[in-house]
């Protein structure tokens, strides 16, 4: 029977992962830059028993994969670049993640991005981190490519300005900005400064969200508390 859980879980990630496009934008050299907000209560848990079963066909599976990972020959496995670039835990995390409550510990994905680089499909994930023992969901981001019909986590400087903006915008509302909402100050504003002839520029997004940091203007501490994720530590 866990067996059985396993592939429907699995089946219903394909699935969602094969349906579902999102908008079409532009940022930098990116092609084809598609955004899709998940839908609320969707979960990915620690599924998979064995490496075996980690396909990781598609996104959503390299976070079961990464979430379900006992050992350190499959933190090889799943990442770009293998041994050198993986993040290899300790054995006391690998033998917990093996008797962890799945129920209890789990990624929320919140929203994706995905586009080509150089013909290279790429997807950035922001989840959320709902783990025993800590209160509040932590956000986290995860930037991963395919090679050869298999997706890997990795981490490459020019993405960093999108997957920051990806982790520290609230879901909803970088729906709204990727939609060129402006039914309030707030968006009206941002969309005058990020936009080029109808089309966002990343670029002057991550420079815009940066700008409120520089000081604690009324202005700036209205912007953070409307558009930054308090769950995002960033």
């Amino acid at each position: 029977m866990k067996y059985l859980l396993t592939i429907i879980m699995l089946f219903s990630i394909k699935s969602y992962s094969q349906e579902i496009r999102g908008k079409r934008l532009y940022s930098g050299q990116i092609e084809d830059l598609n955004f899709h907000k998940y839908e609320a209560g969707f979960k990915i848990k620690a599924d998979f028993k064995t490496q075996s079963q980690a396909k990781n066909e598609f996104p959503e599976e390299l976070l079961q994969s990464i979430l379900s990972c006992s050992n350190e020959q499959w933190e090889i496995y799943h990442t770009l670049g293998g041994k050198e670039n993986a993040d290899i835990k300790s054995a006391k995390h690998y033998t917990y993640i093996k008797t962890m409550n799945k129920d209890k510990n789990y990624f929320e994905p919140k929203h994706k991005f995905e586009f080509l680089i150089n013909d290279v499909p790429t997807a950035i994930i922001k989840y959320y981190l709902v783990f025993e023992g800590i209160p509040t969901p932590q956000a986290g981001v995860l930037t991963m490519q395919k090679y050869d019909g298999r997706w890997y986590k990795t981490s490459m400087k020019q993405f960093s300005k999108l997957a920051m903006l990806a982790l520290r915008i609230k879901s909803d509302e970088l729906e709204n900005v990727i939609e060129g909402k402006e039914s309030n100050p707030f968006l009206k504003n941002l969309k005058s400064k990020i936009t080029e002839n109808g089309i966002i520029n990343f670029d002057k997004f991550s420079l815009e969200f940066d700008s409120w940091y520089v000081d604690d203007s009324t202005q700036n501490m209205a912007n953070k508390n409307y558009f930054k994720d308090p769950n995002s530590l960033f």
